[in-house]
């Protein structure tokens, strides 16, 4: 196996008006112990800034992105070869994509606390899309996602996690009666509820 040799740290001294290139890093391989140490790491030494990111285990892979920013000085390519060490050392794929941050302005509210939608019911193709679909005609906005297929007794169960924000201005009976239709006619089990932000 390749060591992975880090560059000496890099102090970035943050001020007001210093420009901070945010880059999205985006890596799949097979999951191992020392993947977050070596990508947090690299970031680390080149006085990297994680600000948000995603980390799961997909089958036996392992996937991630992370949105971070670089000090004013470090370009890219700096990043991309040591991450390239990082691909060598865990057999893992990398990539390095640029990130604007969003300036635009939702035409309507949202409520503050999060709403989970769950659904579960024997497996079968189309849930995660007619679902979604239902959802995005009432201007839900999903944030987070997770299906997973699990043994049932009379076969493969679907489960299907969705984490979204709902306008102030949702119409929650027909809401309700969309899901419901769906849920009859694919045959599952459609729950969802405000999630108190408390417990976040």
């Amino acid at each position: 196996m390749t060591d992975i040799v880090l560059l000496p740290r890099i102090t970035a001294h943050i001020i007001e008006g210093c420009r901070m290139e945010r880059l999205a890093i985006c890596g799949l391989g097979p999951d191992r112990p020392g993947i977050v140490a070596g990508l947090t790491g690299v970031l680390y030494v080149l006085g990297g800034n994680i600000e948000d990111s995603s980390m799961t285990i997909l089958e036996n892979s392992f996937t991630w992105i992370v949105i971070a920013t670089l000090p004013d000085g470090v370009e890219t390519s700096t990043l991309e070869k040591e991450l390239s060490k990082l691909e060598s050392a865990m057999g893992v794929r990398l990539f390095v994509l640029p990130v604007q941050k969003s300036s635009s302005v939702p035409e309507f509210g949202y409520n503050p606390e999060p709403h989970l939608f769950t659904v579960a019911g024997r497996d079968r193709t189309g849930i995660t899309y007619r679902f979604s679909d239902v959802l995005a005609r009432f201007a839900v906005n999903i944030t987070d996602l997770h299906a997973r297929t699990i043994a049932g007794q009379d076969g493969p169960v679907y489960i299907l996690m969705i984490e979204a924000q709902t306008p102030q201005n949702i119409d929650w009976p027909a809401l309700d009666t969309e899901l419901n239709l769906l849920a009859s006619e694919m045959d599952v089990e459609v729950r969802h509820h405000a999630i108190d932000s408390a417990m976040l």
